[in-house]
């Protein structure tokens, strides 16, 4: 019985309140415990996919199921409801959920260094600041949602209030180029890797990089702060696991890596492995290692600082003190080994 058939069967069992998340696992040791996706099984959460696939949690005595829900929403309710124990989600995200829903959350590492959102507009009509916003017609992801609240952050640093822009809900994809050139939008946000994907594309187009306006941790692993308290030895031993995959993609040729996890996941745009081996390679390089190798995995106290700043600005959430938010205990513990 293949693992995909382990999915079909047991997807609904795992989360049938969140749409039937995506589900994947089985049993390999004693202590068993779930990590959750913010969104399904897309190629940029390979870290993850890759700790089951390459056996990593397994070698940790982990028997770990990893979920995909339709959306980080659902992905907060299955570590708060206790169907799973771990989680990678936007660092935005997270501070809304902590700093203005109370969720007893606590941060453990920073896998992204950046947030990594850009909006692009044509070269002829480019968008290089907030200012250049102003009476446009600008493309989210979602109205409400992440990318919407970077547009906000991007118009307060330009002294600008929200209401200067238009939006309207386009999506995330390559696609949305030719709104722009049917004059439908003048410009449209979009995150990391369709970003690279367009800059690969050689068009002509002109990006505006978010982290330029506001520095920000990008995605991060986050677990209870109940957890963090009471099994301290559990957060340390997910966090080797997690450091070791992370170390297996730097150091190891990635397409056979998302091979191998395409056969336990069904991972979008494995037809198209070498686009996406290149988005992989510009993740880690500009993301991951952002501020440094030394500060891999780490919480950089900065980046939170402003992003929590820039959240209280906009309305988003009132945290007074972002050093609350994480802990680099266990980066510290598994950086000297």
């Amino acid at each position: 019985m293949t693992l995909r058939r382990e999915f079909l069967s047991g997807a609904a069992a795992t989360g049938a309140a969140f749409g039937l998340p995506a589900f994947i696992g089985r049993a390999r040791a004693a202590d068993t415990i779930a990590f959750t996706t913010p969104l399904r099984f897309d190629p940029t959460f390979i870290d993850i996919m890759n700790a089951y696939s390459g056996g990593h949690f397994a070698r940790e005595g982990l028997a770990c199921k990893v979920l995909g829900p339709p959306g980080s929403a659902a992905a907060f309710e299955l570590v708060l409801g206790g169907q799973a124990q771990f989680g990678y989600i936007a660092s935005v995200d997270f501070i809304r959920a902590v700093g203005a829903k109370g969720a007893p959350l606590k941060a453990f590492a920073s896998l992204s260094q950046r947030v990594g959102f850009h909006i692009v507009s044509l070269a002829e009509k480019p968008v290089h600041s907030g200012a250049d916003l102003k009476g446009k017609t600008i493309g989210v992801i979602s109205v409400g949602g992440l990318s919407e609240t970077m547009v906000d952050v991007v118009l307060l640093k330009a002294g600008l209030p929200k209401n200067v822009v238009t939006r309207v809900s386009t999506g995330n994809s390559p696609g949305e180029v030719e709104l722009m050139r049917k004059g439908r939008i003048d410009c449209f946000i979009c995150n990391f890797q369709v970003a690279v994907t367009l800059q690969r594309s050689g068009q002509k187009l002109a990006f505006l990089d978010i982290d330029d306006v506001m520095p920000a941790p990008g995605a991060l692993y986050y677990t209870t702060r109940e957890m963090i308290a009471t099994k301290p030895d559990l957060v340390m031993r997910v966090m080797r696991a997690m450091k070791a995959s992370v170390q297996e993609l730097m150091t190891a040729p990635l397409a056979p890596i998302f091979r191998r996890a395409a056969k336990d996941f069904d991972i979008p745009r494995m037809n198209q492995l070498d686009a996406v081996v290149a988005v992989q390679k510009a993740f880690m390089q500009q993301l991951w290692l952002a501020e440094g190798r030394q500060n891999l995995l780490r919480n950089v106290p900065p980046l939170w600082q402003r992003a929590t700043d820039a959240l209280h600005q906009v309305g988003i959430a009132d945290v007074k003190d972002p050093t609350t938010l994480y802990t680099n205990q266990f980066v510290d513990a598994v950086m000297k080994t």
